[in-house]
Parts: C-alpha cells; structure tokens; sequence
C-alpha cells in the first residue's frame, strides 16, 4: 500500500530522493552547523558561516536570505536524514513490529547524537528570544515525526489493527515511553540510561512489545 499524499508531502525525498543536491549548499549547512554549536544561534555569523564554506555573498543570501532560513533548513536536513527512511519502510513494510522498531532505533541514534543534543541545546536556550527557533525546531523535527507517526496508526486504524479513538493517544504514549526519560538525562548532562547500541535496541524492542499488546488488534 502507497503512503497516503500527506505522508510523501511530509518528506519531499521519498519523490526526489535528493538527487538534486546541491554539494555548496550542503558546504553552507555543514559550516553552518559548527558555527552554530561553537557560538550559538545569535552570536553564530553568516559571514564567518559562508567563509568557512567557501561561499560568495550571492549563492549565500540568494539561498538563505535570513539566518532564520538557514536554522531551518538545518533541521530540515537533518529530519530528512531521520525520517525519510523511516517513511520508505512505513510506505514498504506490512510488519507493525518491523516498522516501529525501526522508527524507534533511528529516534533514539540520531537524539543522542552529539550534533542533534547540541543543536536542542541552543534551541533550549535561546527560544525565548528567538520563538521562531522553536517552531521550526518542531515543525520539522518532532512534530513531523509524530505526524508520520500519526499517519501510519491511521493506517493501521484502516485495516482494522488499531482502534481510531487510539490514534493520538497511542501516538503520545509511544513517543513518550521511547524518548520520555532518555532525552531528560540526557539534556541535563546525567549519565547516558542506553550507554551502547546493543541498549538502544533492547529498549526499544521491550518498548515496542510493551506497546503492540496494547494497542495492537489481532
């Protein structure tokens, strides 16, 4: 069964497969990112950004008109890397266990990546001045996690495997008993709860298993 429209919308590489990937502007984001964590999203420069990516003025702004742009188009890439294989498998794969399970191992590696704690860390910081960090922040990364989420239990709900008045429900509680605690620790510099991979894929399977004898109709 095809994703729904608004699934594909909702990752534009499951069309392009980003072929059209243009090697200056991910020079630009790559620059962009190391400025941002060294310096944080106010103090970051676009000068210092496009000099370090060898960028003229012009491809720069005519790109990223704003550093607000070039904030979001970070998390966009980096969503994109997360969720879009995870929209092929909802898209390609019939086994609910198969497709959560994969859904929560790549949550969890890229959460825990030092890139992405970074980059939450300066949204944290920095969203009261700057809300529009937030919104970006969510609109392209958590909440269009939950939205592909929310789709394919939609799906599910259709063929019959999960109640519909579930759906926003069982969304809510699998994001929380899969992140909840972990990304608390370790926003807060605690000591990693899932020190290794071998963790991360135990946790999530129990998380899983926990969750499809819940909610699952067979």
């Amino acid at each position: 069964m095809k994703l729904k429209a608004e699934m594909r919308s909702k990752c534009p590489s499951l069309v392009s497969k980003r072929v059209a990937v243009d090697d200056r502007i991910e020079a630009i984001l790559d620059a962009a990112t190391k400025v941002i964590m060294e310096h944080g999203y106010a103090k970051a420069s676009t000068r210092e950004i496009a000099r370090n990516a060898g960028a003229s003025k012009e491809t720069f702004y005519q790109r990223f008109p704003s550093k607000a742009s070039l904030f979001a188009a970070l998390i966009e890439r980096q969503s994109d890397r997360l969720l879009c294989p995870i929209a092929h498998a909802l898209e390609e794969e019939k086994d609910p266990y198969k497709v959560l399970t994969l859904f929560g191992e790549r949550l969890l590696t890229v959460l825990m990546n030092p890139e992405s704690e970074r980059l939450l860390q300066v949204v944290i910081a920095e969203s009261s001045e700057f809300p529009e960090l937030a919104a970006a922040f969510w609109d392209k990364g958590p909440g269009l996690g939950r939205e592909l989420l929310r789709a394919y239990f939609k799906r599910l709900a259709k063929q019959g495997q999960m109640r519909k008045e579930d759906i926003e429900f069982a969304s809510e509680q699998f994001l929380g008993a899969l992140v909840g605690s972990i990304a608390l620790r370790r926003n807060l510099a605690m000591p990693a709860y899932l020190p290794n991979p071998k963790a991360v894929q135990v946790w999530v399977q129990k998380t899983v298993d926990w969750f499809l004898r819940a909610h699952l109709i067979v």
